[in-house]
This record gives C-alpha cells, structure tokens and sequence, in this order.
C-alpha cells in the first residue's frame, strides 16, 4: 500500500519510497458484497471497511490526518453535449464497482456517480467533483487506454497503435459524461503526523 503525501507539508523520505502490506481482520466478521448482495448492504459494507483501514493506519502508523477546504485544481464531472448515456437501473439489486485501472476497464454494476468519481480522483490525482446532476444507480462499463494522452485539452495521440481512446475521450464516448477543469473548493487531508511502523 502506498500512503499519499500529497497533503503533506514535510514529507519525510521513507514515505514516498516505502512500501508495505496491510493485513486487516476485523473482530467481527463481514463477508464480503456477493453479487446477490442489495446495494444498501454493499456500501454499508463499503464504509465500514474504510473506518476499519483509517483505524489500522491510526494504530500502526501513528497517522493523524486534519480535513481542510481548498482552493485548488480540481475537475468537475459533467454531462456531455447531448447528455449523459447513462440509464437508471430501478427497484433494489446488488451494486459494485471492479476496477482495473491498469487494464484500462471499469465495471459499474447498479453504481452511484460517487464511485466513478472516487475513482477518477484516485486515478488522476487530482479532487473531481460531482456536478451531473445524476442521482439514481446506473450499470456502465467504460474502456481505455491507459497510455494515452490524459490532457482533456490535448488531442489523441497521433500513430497510437491502440484502437482505445484516452480516459477522458472514452467518459464522452463511452458516457456521455466530460471531465472539465477548473479551480474549486475541495475537501483535502492534511497529515500532521505520521511515523514510520515497528516490526509486527
């Protein structure tokens, strides 16, 4: 796992240049969503994995992270010309998200636009706010190629052998959706301490 020092005021050396693996097993358990698993049950799931995580992080990296509200370069997740090529999925189902953002693939199954956006800001490392106006869950499978140009204001790149657009092409294409930069307000989280993990 790698920790972010994006927020990070004084960045000690082993943090951007160590790695380590988190084992977590909670003292209760909890499957794992299935795919039966109705979309309430899986992002209840969903949230108490990240308060297990931040608890692990907290106890074995000493980490105390502040929230603070920026200015900054964020992007603004759109509806496209033409709006979005997304339909509401009704009544209740399971819900999930596969991610294989190396692979160039995504999968939403009964997903909220949160989970898209959680993962464009992971992936292109900057905040990306919500501003679709999309609001039920949606299925949706978006393709790409991962070495393309990720400049929205940039142009493919000519000669590239593969037949896949960049991300923010593909989002237009695939979603009708568009990622449009900006400066905005963003929730950010500053490290005010964080120290390097003794031997188990």
């Amino acid at each position: 796992m790698r920790i972010s020092s994006r927020c990070w005021r004084s960045e000690p050396g082993w943090l951007s240049s160590e790695r380590y693996d988190i084992v977590l097993t909670p003292d209760t358990p909890d499957l794992a969503p299935s795919p039966d698993t109705p979309a309430k049950d899986a992002l209840a799931s969903y949230h108490r994995n990240q308060q297990r995580l931040r608890a692990v992080l907290r106890d074995r990296f000493g980490l105390i992270l502040r929230v603070e509200t920026r200015e900054m370069s964020v992007y603004a997740l759109i509806q496209a010309k033409g709006g979005a090529r997304l339909s509401a999925v009704p009544g209740d189902g399971p819900t999930g998200f596969r991610n294989n953002a190396k692979a160039g693939h995504i999968d939403g199954t009964r997903a909220p636009i949160k989970m898209l956006t959680d993962f464009l800001a992971r992936d292109l490392g900057r905040p990306v706010n919500d501003e679709t106006g999309l609001s039920a869950l949606y299925d949706f499978k978006l393709e790409w190629d991962p070495q393309a140009e990720s400049d929205p204001a940039s142009p493919e790149t000519p000669g590239n052998a593969s037949s896949r657009p960049s991300l923010f092409t593909a989002l237009t294409e695939q979603l009708g959706l568009r990622l449009q930069s900006r400066k905005g307000q963003a929730q950010v989280y500053v490290i005010e301490r964080i120290e390097r993990p003794s031997d188990n």
